[in-house]
């Protein structure tokens, strides 16, 4: 979910601006199509990245300005609308190098059990199960 608002002209007199009604709706259908720009091929590592600095509010700025100018955009909210395919291994990868305190309480390597625990596809579909409940499913739309 993104937010933007209206900036005043700078010969402007009023304290408030208010878009049209057309062209709150062009601004919106333009802030959709960035944002799934943006998202779609990106990795979560990649997208996290963009996020963080605020680079697509930025963005969203420069392209809607030829619509109605605005000012501090943000991406306010992220929802996952569809979960990828469950790779252990992968998981693994990306948190293998990042934290060498990776440990459980008896003292065995996380990445090594997840590896381990990747092979017995009964334990991954249990995992995933107990996510679903958890989080009630995922988010469609």
């Amino acid at each position: 979910f993104a937010i933007g608002f209206t900036k005043r002209r700078p010969t402007q007199v009023k304290t408030n601006t208010y878009a049209q009604a057309s062209q709150i709706r062009d601004l919106r259908s333009k802030m959709v199509s960035i944002l799934r720009r943006e998202t779609a091929n990106a990795s979560l590592k990649d997208l996290v990245n963009k996020l963080i600095p605020g680079m697509i509010g930025k963005q969203i700025e420069k392209e809607c300005e030829s619509i109605f100018p605005l000012k501090d955009c943000y991406v306010r909210k992220v929802k996952t609308v569809k979960y990828p395919k469950f790779d252990a291994v992968r998981l693994a990868d990306a948190h293998k190098g990042s934290h060498e305190e990776d440990v459980t309480a008896d003292g065995e390597d996380l990445g090594e059990a997840l590896l381990a625990g990747a092979g017995d596809s009964a334990i991954v579909a249990a995992d995933i199960a107990a996510d679903a409940e958890l989080d009630h499913g995922p988010v469609v739309g």
